[in-house]
């Protein structure tokens, strides 16, 4: 999407014609009046391709202003609808760093639960008893654990 070629900005706000503080009701009603002035039905043919495209720009600005997590995140600086991030990457805002403990802390509950107990017998079943299909599949699984 290329907000800056049809809006001259990248700004959701400007895009969409409000202030940071508009209610909620403000954000439809602009969405409303701008989505019916750029639906590619009011359009001539050859310009459908470009107000399909600004719609799309006016819809997505929409969708993140008015759910308040999106928004939040948008106003703490994540500009999630221009960038191309990876999936990964917008995990960030809902993860928090995994560190050794937290490895550890995890293997320490799943090693002889009946999870493991579960994956193990699942697993050697799929696998054929196949020691590298269960090293490959069950979690914190080595060779050292082949007994």
């Amino acid at each position: 999407m290329n907000a800056e070629k049809y809006f001259q900005t990248r700004n959701l706000y400007e895009i969409l014609q409000i202030t940071p503080k508009a209610k909620i009701q403000e954000v439809k009603k602009s969405y409303y009046k701008l989505a019916r002035i750029f639906h590619p039905d009011r359009a001539a043919d050859f310009e459908k391709n470009e107000a399909c495209e600004k719609l799309n720009i006016i819809h997505n600005a929409y969708s993140i202003l008015s759910d308040p997590m999106k928004k939040r995140m948008y106003d703490e600086g994540s500009n999630i609808l221009f960038s191309k991030v990876t999936i990964a990457a917008r995990w960030k805002h809902y993860l928090k760093p995994v560190d050794l403990e937290d490895i550890q802390t995890a293997r320490n509950g799943y090693r002889g639960s009946n999870a493991e107990e579960l994956d193990l017998i699942r697993e050697f079943i799929a696998g054929n008893g196949s020691l590298t299909h269960l090293l490959n599949t069950i979690p914190f699984m080595r060779v050292e654990d082949e007994d």
